[in-house]
């Protein structure tokens, strides 16, 4: 009975250390930069820093304080950025080491190859000064048209270096849509982290 007990026990032990969670043991890749891990990165960041955001219209000025969660809905918008999904594998068109011609950045681009897909994000580039880990500005640019509705919109965010640590300073979302009726909306808001 123990004899069995045993075998019982050690052959349990070997199953067990031949099984592999997928979940827990899986290697992720990102074929594009990954700009959620930037953005969770930086959401920690400036909520430990009890970092504030002021915000800026053509009307008013704003500071608001900020938790982790204002953060995350804060910096929703650019969550979609994200091209890391399955259903954008090959979809974009990558150039690196480009050159910028007004500043001393390097630019790694994204650039949809299919600009008539339904696929809303066309342009997304990365300029940073020697590394891609000294991330200066982030820009995209996405456009949706339908039969009743159309809209360009543009995102920027800028970055700082402190201590080698990549910290958002400000970013901007400038918005064009325009309905079927043909009325138009243009509206840009930037923030500023202060």
């Amino acid at each position: 009975m123990k004899s069995r007990l045993i075998i019982l026990f050690l052959g349990g032990l070997i199953c067990s250390a031949c099984y592999n969670d997928r979940g827990t043991n899986q290697v992720l890749t990102h074929k594009y930069y990954n700009i959620d891990s930037l953005l969770d990165a930086q959401i920690f960041f400036l909520t430990k820093s009890n970092a504030q955001l002021s915000k800026n219209t053509t009307s008013e000025e704003v500071i608001l304080n900020m938790d982790s969660t204002a953060w995350d809905n804060a910096l929703g918008a650019f969550r979609d950025l994200d091209i890391n999904k399955p259903s954008l594998n090959d979809a974009y068109h990558v150039t690196e080491n480009v050159a910028d011609s007004s500043s001393n950045l390097t630019i790694l681009q994204y650039r949809l190859k299919d600009q008539d897909s339904n696929q809303r994000l066309k342009e997304l580039n990365f300029y940073y000064l020697e590394s891609l880990q000294d991330i200066k500005i982030i820009t995209a640019k996405s456009s949706y048209n339908s039969l009743i509705y159309s809209s360009n919109n543009q995102y920027k965010l800028s970055f700082t270096q402190d201590q080698k640590q990549t910290i958002l300073k400000s970013y901007t979302i400038s918005l064009a849509q325009k309905t079927l009726l043909k009325d138009s909306l243009k509206s840009t808001i930037s923030f500023e982290i202060i």
